[in-house]
């Protein structure tokens, strides 16, 4: 079958069905270096693959058997991950993801996709770019029609390890929608979204939802999700009228209550400013992996322990004790690297970078104008630029003004010693000083 695939391949054809017993469907077509063995087998996304090399091409064939991989034995077969990049309108886009991956993240999730649009839209689809070195990766989708999200998750799938219902969206355009967070009033259309991927999906179905005020809701609500099909489950400890993180805290005693009551993974969701909130958050609701947005927004270096340094406020000494810090400069010509190689829309990586150098641009008033009107990737890169060289030339003011106050300690010193007069026996005193 292997072979057969490859030279389909060759001749511009893609494999829809071969062998009695499987249905073979071709996944990825990378070139590689070539593997030592001439074949392995390997387990990703509830299907298992077997990876063969054809004239220094590897082809990834997925093996779809009548049963996919569910709940913790799919958790482990995407290598356990624990710091998970949540889905984030128009800035979880491919090169944020691989950013974050450089300073790890272990699964990320795409920007929500709305399902009617992407089933039916080429240049909607056009937006969602996907990359081989950014899995695992799941695919979030928005919808209230069984029929429209089953239609774009099976255009979707093949690019992704599993296929993500957002149930948690608290924004207004989702109430005009009908879809996020506002189908927690309408649990069959939850259940029915579900169930359908559940079971027409070649790949898993995973959720994200949010907390109701009761957490004998949530429970219920939770419960039926996984009944339903659910297969790794990601709750935001915030209610569905919490739409400001910042105003408010997550639940995790919820979280917890979740975790105590379904049988599959969960990923929390919540109060996480720093690395360390990470490890309390799992110590203290039992979640198997954590999300952060606004935290990993201003620092996509978060999940490697790393701060983020803005550029601007470091003096020469804070250079010489930087430390794993990473100066907002370096990370943002990071991000951009990729947006090079990954083209992204202009407002995302406008967003970015305000966030990124967000004190940075606000001290550099010139640099702020500028980034709040570019659309192109020079003028992106000449505000990372801007902020750079006034880093540079704040510290070489610095070093000027040190250096000036250290010639002028030593007029000081030798005016204090010409005008000091000795005694008569202080004089005597004085060649016995050298000796």
């Amino acid at each position: 079958c292997s072979l057969a695939c490859v030279r389909a391949l060759k001749r511009g054809r893609r494999p829809a069905q071969l062998g009695a017993q499987k249905r073979i469907v071709l996944a990825k077509v990378t070139t590689f270096h070539r593997f030592a063995k001439h074949r392995f087998l390997f387990s990703v996304a509830g299907r298992e693959r077997l990876a063969y090399t054809y004239s220094g091409v590897a082809v990834r064939l997925a093996a779809m058997s009548t049963t996919k991989l569910r709940g913790w034995e799919l958790y482990r077969s995407l290598g356990s991950p624990r710091y998970v990049v949540p889905p984030m309108v128009d800035m979880s886009e491919l090169p944020f993801r691989l950013l974050t991956r450089r300073y790890g993240a272990e699964l990320t999730y795409t920007p929500m996709i709305h399902s009617r649009l992407y089933a039916t839209e080429e240049y909607y689809r056009e937006m969602f770019t996907f990359s081989d070195d950014d899995h695992p990766v799941f695919a979030q989708l928005c919808a209230n029609d069984p029929e429209h999200l089953l239609d774009a998750a099976r255009l979707v799938s093949p690019h992704v390890d599993a296929v993500d219902i957002n149930f948690g969206c608290p924004q207004m355009i989702a109430k005009r929608g009908r879809y996020g967070a506002y189908l927690m009033d309408d649990l069959d259309t939850v259940r029915a979204l579900i169930s359908t991927l559940h079971r027409e999906l070649d790949i898993p179905v995973t959720c994200k939802i949010r907390v109701f005020p009761d957490v004998q809701d949530t429970i219920r609500y939770a419960k039926m999700i996984e009944d339903a099909g659910c297969q790794i489950l990601a709750v935001h400890g915030r209610t569905r009228d919490q739409r400001k993180s910042r105003l408010s805290r997550a639940d995790w005693a919820q979280i917890k209550a979740v975790v105590d009551n379904v049988s599959i993974p969960v990923f929390g969701n919540g109060n996480i400013a720093t690395f360390e909130d990470i490890n309390r958050c799992m110590e203290a609701t039992g979640v198997v992996g954590m999300m952060s947005a606004e935290s990993l927004l201003d620092n996509p270096a978060l999940f490697s322990g790393r701060r983020l340094v803005p550029a601007t406020t470091m003096t020469a000494e804070a250079m010489a004790h930087i430390g794993t810090g990473i100066l907002s400069t370096d990370l943002a010509t990071e991000y951009l690297d990729l947006v090079e190689q990954y083209p992204a829309k202009y407002n995302s990586i406008r967003a970015h970078l305000f966030r990124i150098l967000g004190p940075d641009v606000h001290r550099v008033t010139e640099m702020r104008d500028i980034l709040h009107g570019a659309k192109t990737m020079p003028v992106f890169r000449e505000v990372v630029a801007g902020v750079q060289r006034a880093h540079e030339q704040a510290l070489r003011g610095e070093l000027v003004a040190t250096l000036e106050a250290a010639a002028q300690q030593r007029q000081t010193n030798c005016a204090a010693e010409e005008s000091q007069s000795y005694t008569e026996d202080e004089l005597d005193q004085l060649p016995a000083l050298f000796d």
